[in-house]
């Protein structure tokens, strides 16, 4: 499966990227499951990060080729960029069910630091995840990020208060 980064703009706000992200399911290790979303606020959000000179919104999607088609599966952020330090953190999200516990987001990962390296210049990657998401850890440790960290006791997940694992990577 091939899978590609690309910039995104509110153009790609459609019905479907609005469900991803009312889905409990897909954004409960995320702070959008408090949110209740439409395509007004996420056009919004999307034209400004898009907007941003320190803050960039990449679409995963999966190309096919022998259809020459790009079908958006999920995002990817990369930002905010400290530019004083050559740091950033990423954030990402798999909206597609189907593209679930395929390597997807180990990918997607990769060509982000790709990416941060060789577009923006950037020496060190900074990602948080719930201790519970163990999809996103595992995606984390195969791109050689180190758990630089733990903030305890940080959020509440169904009722529980767990810990944000704080993961890092000098690229």
């Amino acid at each position: 499966m091939e899978i590609e980064l690309k910039l995104i703009d509110d153009t790609y706000v459609k019905n479907e990227y609005v469900e991803w992200l009312n889905d409990y399911e897909i954004v409960k290790y995320t702070e959008q499951r408090f949110e209740k979303h439409t395509i007004k606020k996420i056009k919004n959000y999307v034209k400004n990060v898009t907007e941003s000179k320190n803050e960039f919104l990449y679409g995963i999607f999966h190309h096919i080729k022998n259809q020459s088609k790009f079908i958006h599966i999920g995002n990817i952020k990369i930002g905010p960029i400290k530019p004083e330090h050559n740091s950033t953190e990423i954030g990402y999200i798999i909206g597609n069910k189907s593209y679930w516990g395929k390597g997807v987001m180990t990918e997607s990962i990769r060509l982000a630091t790709l990416i941060c390296k060789n577009k923006y210049n950037l020496s060190k990657i900074n990602a948080g995840v719930y201790e519970n998401n163990i999809g996103s850890i595992r995606a984390l440790e195969k791109n050689n990020f180190i758990e630089e960290g733990t903030l305890k006791s940080q959020v509440i997940f169904e009722n529980k208060r767990i810990n944000i694992k704080l993961f890092g990577k000098k690229i």
